[in-house]
């Protein structure tokens, strides 16, 4: 923000903008302590927003008194923009607000489909059981029998049971 305060600035200001209805600056200026780059566009007069230097004097006149001594009362506020930058900022800000509409509707969708489904929010929907870890059941000792019986075969190499009828034999 630059703040102008008397008609000579006005005038210098002037001095380096396009002659026609433009608003941008031609050459580079140092005014209040701030650095004007050349291809700067004043934008804002006050908080109004600009488009043509007859709008501009025009806001200045009516909206800001000019004492004898030629200040201006109030002082005049001007911000200076370079556009093409705020152009690409715009493009890029309105892509990323779209990405997040289209991600707010996609879960206001899913939220409302669950909710008319009776499906709280921390309850998991799916046909697919969980993966679930085997537990190894711990033996009982002296009183299990299936260690004993040739039927029953743990680790090691695999073992022949023998013929169908010793095993018909033993039921």
């Amino acid at each position: 923000m630059v703040k102008m305060r008397c008609k000579a600035d006005l005038d210098m200001l002037l001095e380096r903008m396009d002659d026609d209805e433009g608003l941008t600056l031609l050459q580079d200026l140092t005014f209040d302590y701030e650095f004007l780059e050349e291809g700067r566009s004043l934008s804002l007069c006050g908080r109004e927003a600009m488009k043509t230097k007859t709008e501009w004097l025009e806001h200045i006149d009516a909206n800001h008194e000019l004492l004898e001594d030629g200040t201006y009362k109030p002082h005049v506020d001007l911000a200076f923009f370079a556009m093409e930058s705020v152009a690409t900022a715009v493009q890029n800000l309105a892509v990323v607000m779209g990405k997040n509409m289209v991600e707010r509707e996609k879960k206001e969708f899913q939220t409302k489909t669950m909710k008319e489904a009776g499906i709280t929010e921390n309850e998991n929907f799916g046909y697919l059981y969980k993966n679930r870890d085997w537990v190894v059941p711990e033996t009982t000792g002296a009183s299990d029998t299936r260690g004993s019986n040739e039927r029953f075969v743990s680790g090691g190499p695999p073992r022949a049971l023998g013929t169908s009828e010793a095993l018909a034999a033993q039921r």
